[in-house]
Parts: structure tokens; sequence; C-alpha cells
């Protein structure tokens, strides 16, 4: 399977994941496998200071279809996604967090659809959560905010993995260095016209390790989203009329 054409790439973005990435990336492999899809998995070892960088070796060694990519610094999350994806051979090209909260069934789900070949990204929508009311209340709002802004009709701009065509990833043109990285693919997408799948999937508790989601993530979020409704997306469509 190593020596085929990957059918698509899946970026794992992983920061001081040591912890958890050898179930994480095993337990994936292994639902793969079953499908018999050529296939690889880029692991980014996203400026960890841990010991993330030799578990991904030895998963690089133990299983074909994985590729190691090194960032010595990690700069955000956004930075270690467009680190892999610049490497990626995949005719489909994916991302998601390597904290294994997305099962490797769920993630065979969306491939499955991808590979039907009738949408141009496909993505996972989380609809079992563990979220407080708070958190719940907070990412309602987020979203309608995204949709007034951008008519963006996501049920959720961070439901991960999300995956779409190499091509249309060149023409995205993806920047973002931070969380926002998924909400850019979503602004894009809706603006090239692209159409959409959601694939309805559990949102589970991480495998091991924590987040690094960070408590002024709120504050960066709104940042960007008025950085991309004032300028940012107008300076983007001049360079792709088509949008």
């Amino acid at each position: 399977m190593g020596q085929e054409p990957p059918i698509f790439s899946l970026v794992l973005p992983l920061y001081n994941e040591a912890e958890s990435v050898e179930r994480v990336v095993a337990r994936l492999e292994g639902a793969l496998a079953l499908r018999g899809w050529p296939h690889e998995i880029i692991l980014v070892v996203n400026g960890s200071r841990d010991a993330t960088g030799a578990v991904c070796a030895e998963l690089a060694r133990r299983f074909p279809a994985c590729r190691v990519v090194t960032v010595p610094v990690n700069i955000g999350y956004g930075n270690g996604v467009l680190a892999g994806l610049s490497v990626a051979r995949g005719t489909w090209v994916g991302f998601m967090a390597g904290d294994g909260q997305i099962a490797p069934d769920d993630v065979c789900r969306v491939i499955d659809v991808l590979l039907a070949g009738a949408h141009d990204v496909v993505k996972a929508v989380r609809v079992e959560r563990c979220d407080t009311r708070l958190r719940r209340i907070v990412s309602f709002a987020y979203r309608l905010t995204i949709r007034l802004f951008f008519a963006v009709e996501s049920l959720d701009t961070h439901g991960i993995p999300k995956f779409l065509r190499r091509e249309n990833l060149r023409a995205l043109q993806l920047a973002s260095r931070d969380w926002f990285l998924d909400d850019e693919v979503m602004i894009k997408a809706r603006a090239l016209g692209l159409s959409l799948c959601e694939v309805p999937v559990a949102w589970r508790e991480r495998v091991g390790g924590r987040s690094h989601v960070r408590p002024g993530a709120v504050l960066e979020f709104l940042a960007n989203l008025a950085a991309w409704k004032l300028w940012r997306i107008r300076r983007w469509q001049k360079r792709h009329p088509r949008s």
C-alpha cells in the first residue's frame, strides 16, 4: 500500500502529544487497513518539546503510510497543518487534530463520502459533544456570526476531519497560522462556490494529554473575524476573480 499513489492524505498536527499519538495513529491505521485505501498520514511534529518526535519516527517505521514533518517552533495549530499540507501527495487532502477525539470509524465514514466524488469539500460535523452549556452557547453564537458575515451555511465550521480536492487547496491559498484555519477553509470554499457535504460524527474525550486551546482563543477568533470581514477576504478575492 505504501507504494501506491495515495488517494488521500491526512495531516495530523501534534504538539506535545507523546502520551497519545501512538494509540491515535495505531487505531486509525488499523481502521484504514481494513478498507485497503491507498493513503498517507502526515504526522507534523509541531514544535513539540516532549518525546512526540521520537514516537512519530517509530510510527513511520512501523506504518509505511506514515510520514513525519518537523516544525522546529510551534507558532500555531494552523501553521502545523499548512506544513503538512504543503507536502501532501493525495488526490484529496485533509487534516484533523491528533488528539483522538474523532473515532477512526467516524473518520472512515467521512472518507467514504469523499470517495464517492460528489462534493468538493467533505468534513465532519460534531453532533454528539461533551461541551458545557456555556461552551454550547458560545459555539452557537460563533456559528451564527460566521453565517451572517460570510454566508457560510456549515453547522460546524470547526468540524474535523476536513478534506478537499488538492486542486482546490491550491486555489484557496490558505494562510492562517492559528486556530482560524478551519474558518478560512469554509469562508473561501463558500466564496469559490465549492460544494460541501457534512458527515455527522461524535466528539469524544481526548485519549491522553491535554487541550492546547488557550483561554485567549475567543479574542483571537474575534480579531480574525473582524480582519477577514473588513479586508482579508476582499484582498484574496482580487487575486481570484472566480470568487
